[in-house]
């Protein structure tokens, strides 16, 4: 169910068609939805993840992507996720990074905690 084009509520996404064309994601809330890829998410602004998963069932180091540094803009070739909330969703093929200063806060939700930063 969409409620209102940007929140998500138990539905299958591909985050690639959604973001096209200009490869961003601003202002969405995905609950219990399956989440598709391939991607690698760039997080930006206030980011909430709660009790997601990730599959295939893997090292979280495979999904975490190196820190970007905090004085460039977004690289190219990945989505720029800003203001979005991931509740208990299944991330599929998609990995995930932030600026240095928000990485270890990214870490330490692919090992299973919560986070929430701005």
């Amino acid at each position: 169910m969409t409620i209102d084009g940007k929140h998500y509520i138990n539905e299958r996404v591909s985050l690639p068609e959604l973001a096209r064309p200009s490869c961003q994601l601003e202002g969405y809330t995905f609950e219990e939805c399956e989440l598709d890829g391939p991607a690698v998410l760039m997080l930006f602004g206030d980011i909430v993840m709660v009790g997601n998963a990730h599959f295939p069932q893997a090292r979280f180091e495979q999904y975490l992507w190196p820190a970007l540094p905090d004085d460039i803009p977004p690289l190219l070739g990945g989505i720029l996720v800003r203001d979005c909330r991931f509740l208990r969703c299944t991330l599929n093929f998609i990995g995930m990074t932030t600026p240095a200063r928000a990485h270890a806060d990214l870490e330490r939700h692919m090992r299973g905690g919560q986070i929430g930063w701005n």
